[in-house]
């Protein structure tokens, strides 16, 4: 794991201690944080330990002691989808999340690689990164006629999963298909499509359905565990609640007049 923090690596760019800090409130923002995580989870500094400390503070104490996180990205029966809405994020963008936050170490559609010298790549980083990598995976995994229907160099997308997933620290299911088998699985589901927790059981998955997901649910979550090592809180279908613990019904401006019942009738 690289030891310099992403602090380091914003200062050799240049940046200001208090454009850091602009940084940090935006990614309070973008990480729908109210609360931060406990400091026993986190494996932060215990002087972090203070009550009353601000989420832009504890942000930006994180960013000033943690590595930049790795991360491996798989997509199987997939439309790409999920990955172009990460990079219309704009808070922070997709250039500042990786050159600052993250090594995105493997990404099959924005590696400059291709074939076997991608595949070899993939391998190197999850057996330098074992059990410090987040492992992202968008679309849904085939699992009928032996597995067959999606292979990447002469092996199985449910082979592929199940390697990386042993590696990883914790995993993101990116959009409809990787959450919950998507179109994919939709009777009569011929590829025998499965979501990443039909297969993977003893490891920590977070879903962010959406098809595609909001890019700033995407990187939010990946964020927050690159800075505090824990994933924020989750729903009964491991979904983040900061992102999915409300509908846009909650928080439409006219709720109230659903809630009075005076609805238009003729337009």
């Amino acid at each position: 794991m690289p030891e310099e923090s992403v602090y380091d690596s914003l200062q050799k760019e240049g940046v200001s201690r208090r454009d850091f800090l602009k940084l940090c409130g935006v990614m309070a923002g973008a990480m729908g944080m109210t609360s931060m995580p406990p400091l026993e989870k986190s494996g932060l500094p215990s002087s972090l330990d203070v009550t009353e400390a601000k989420s832009v503070e504890r942000i930006a104490k994180a960013m000033e002691t943690q590595p930049r996180l790795p991360v491996i990205w798989l997509e199987f029966q997939d439309c790409t989808g999920c990955s172009e809405s990460l990079t219309r994020a704009n808070a922070p963008t997709l250039g500042n999340l990786v050159l600052n936050t993250l090594t995105i170490e493997h990404h099959e559609a924005l590696s400059a690689a291709a074939g076997f010298q991608v595949e070899e790549a993939k391998q190197q980083a999850m057996e330098k990164y074992a059990g410090q990598y987040i492992l992202v995976v968008e679309g849904s995994i085939p699992t009928g006629e032996h597995a067959a229907y999606c292979t990447v160099g002469g092996r199985t997308a449910e082979m592929i999963l199940e390697e990386a997933a042993a590696g990883a620290a914790a995993i993101i299911a990116i959009g409809n298909c990787a959450a919950f088998g998507g179109l994919p699985k939709a009777k009569p589901n011929p590829t025998n499509a499965a979501s990443v927790l039909d297969l993977v059981k003893d490891k920590a998955v977070v879903n962010l359905p959406g098809c595609p997901p909001i890019p700033e649910a995407i990187v939010g979550v990946i964020t927050h565990f690159a800075l505090f090592g824990v994933l924020p809180e989750l729903d009964k279908l491991n979904r983040p609640m900061a992102f999915y613990g409300k509908t846009v019904h909650d928080r439409c401006l006219r709720r109230p007049f659903y809630e009075a019942g005076k609805f238009a009738l003729t337009f």
